[in-house]
């Protein structure tokens, strides 16, 4: 297939340029080619929008909206199915086209993965964990693998890597979401920890570590994470140990937000949420100072990279390192070479937006069509 587009941005690229026309073969990009003089006139498809690499989600759970984390965790398994679903076509809403699922109920996360296999429900790539490790009684203890000991650690992330997952999930310190938890509080030891991350790393799994603060976080950094989960409270010091280890920040500004307000949230949780939020702002500026890898995730708020990408954007990013967050930097912390760019040998996962947003972050929630693996989930105006 052949795409004209007015304007193209991906990695290495300092602003938008065009037009473009980008040819694809079954999954994968072909060719990426400046338009001149009269080339581009067989293009199957033309349009006047940019084209910029699918986004990457790195922080998301399928089966759980904004609201009352606890209850949604253990309602009926066919009413969180039916959620995913939504959830999934919410996201493809956003142009998200790979998701980096941060955990699920074990007895539904397969139904999702089947269904999105075959393709019998649309909706994007999914990188897994299947089911967050944590202490007995830790944060989202509704939702994980409740696990204590080094030794039943290890055995926890065995049994997660048997059962499919990409990565590592564990629950390093507590949670806003969950009532009664401490969010500066460490949920485990640091025998515990550090063998949960030695056991990952050498069957080859990345692990994220939620974390919002405290010692959880020093802990989580000196044990060889490979990233920081929200890490709303992590002070200038961790910021500046995170960069020097190359451990990435993954922001999940919009959750928090979103928490405040909602009605569902139990009046604890939103009280937790109020408290941190505003710090956040400064933890952004400072990671981006201290040259921390930051990317995006939407948590719970599916299909909310482009949102994501504005608040680094109203932090002091530029759009350009915005969007790179939500793509390449992200890409990178998934260790996929294939994602994150519109380039010959990528996955042809193309966003089109309305606008350019390497000049106007807003741009990169106008969503006109998506394409996944090459395939059209929504396809341009006039295009079947």
């Amino acid at each position: 297939m052949k795409i004209k587009v007015a304007r193209l941005w991906t990695k290495g690229m300092t602003a938008a340029d065009g037009p473009f026309l980008i040819e694809t073969d079954g999954p994968a990009i072909t060719s990426v080619t400046k338009i001149t003089g009269g080339d581009g006139a067989s293009a199957d498809i033309e349009t006047g929008l940019t084209a910029v690499p699918g986004y990457i989600d790195c922080h998301e759970h399928i089966g759980i909206d904004v609201g009352d984390e606890h209850a949604q965790s253990i309602d009926d398994a066919s009413r969180i199915i039916l959620r995913g679903v939504r959830a999934l076509a919410g996201m493809t809403r956003g142009g998200v086209t790979t998701i980096r699922d941060c955990g699920e109920r074990s007895d539904v996360e397969p139904y999702w993965i089947e269904a999105l296999k075959n393709r019998t429900i649309p909706g994007p790539r999914v990188i897994r964990s299947v089911t967050p490790i944590t202490r007995t009684g830790g944060h989202a203890w509704y939702l994980s693998a409740q696990t204590d000991g080094p030794d039943d650690i290890r055995g926890a992330v065995r049994r997660n890597v048997r059962a499919g997952a990409d990565f590592i999930k564990v629950m390093a310190t507590g949670g806003l979401g969950t009532i009664g938890s401490v969010p500066t509080r460490p949920e485990y030891t640091t025998p515990e920890l550090f063998a949960l991350v030695d056991e990952a790393h050498r069957l080859g799994r990345k692990v994220a570590a939620h974390a919002h603060g405290g010692e959880g976080v020093d802990q989580a950094i000196e044990g060889g994470v490979d990233s920081i989960e929200h890490g709303c409270m992590v002070t200038e010091k961790q910021l500046e140990s995170m960069a020097g280890q190359g451990t990435a920040l993954v922001v999940t500004m919009g959750v928090g937000l979103a928490f405040e307000t909602d009605p569902e949230v139990p009046a604890s949780i939103q009280a937790k949420m109020n408290s941190v939020n505003e710090g956040y702002w400064k933890v952004l500026a400072q990671a981006r100072e201290a040259g921390v890898s930051v990317v995006v995730g939407s948590d719970c708020v599916h299909g909310g990279v482009a949102q994501e990408m504005g608040y680094l954007v109203r932090a002091g990013f530029s759009p350009v390192e915005a969007l790179t967050a939500g793509t390449a930097g992200a890409a990178t912390l998934l260790g996929r070479d294939d994602l994150g760019a519109l380039a010959p040998g990528s996955a042809a996962d193309i966003v089109l937006v309305d606008g350019d947003p390497s000049a106007d972050i807003e741009a990169a929630e106008r969503v006109r069509a998506v394409m996944t693996a090459g395939a059209w989930l929504i396809a341009p105006a006039g295009q079947n």
